[in-house]
């Protein structure tokens, strides 16, 4: 029999997961690539770079990690089909640059309308896929 109760109590927790997980994130984030108070150390072919995006259509510069195998992953959230029918290194993990293409193409409207530049939309719904993806694996544990 369906308890609605306890779905509305899981959807609760589920949403407020998100929440949380997104200030916390966005703080973090901060902190780590904008304060000089710890240097990250990534992969050997990543760097921490001061990047210029544009949100509500103004320029906004920040510390941010940059990678070098970031345009080939760019290439597919912008065109899936470019890793599917081209000999592209990325062909063996297309059910990520999948997920993070639809995020990208069901949320590029409200990215528009605030005035993100692609590439700020493209970090914005590769970061919302990995903290919904993160939210939903830890909703077992707050059982």
């Amino acid at each position: 029999m369906l308890d609605l109760n306890n779905m509305v109590n899981s959807v609760k927790t589920y949403l407020s997961l998100n929440v949380i997980t997104i200030f916390l994130s966005i703080f973090f984030g901060y902190f780590l690539f904008n304060s000089q108070f710890v240097e990250p150390d990534y992969y050997v072919c990543t760097r921490i770079v001061e990047q210029t995006f544009q949100l509500f259509n103004e320029p906004i510069s920040f510390n941010f990690p940059y990678s070098c195998d970031e345009n080939e992953y760019f290439l597919g959230f912008k065109d899936f089909s470019f890793i599917i029918f081209n000999d592209h290194s990325y062909q063996q993990r297309p059910l990520y640059i999948l997920i993070v293409f639809i995020f990208n193409e069901i949320f590029s409207p409200i990215y528009n309308f605030l005035g993100f530049d692609q590439k700020l939309g493209i970090y914005s719904s590769s970061s919302n896929v990995n903290l919904v993806t993160n939210c939903f694996a830890n909703l077992p544990c707050k059982k």
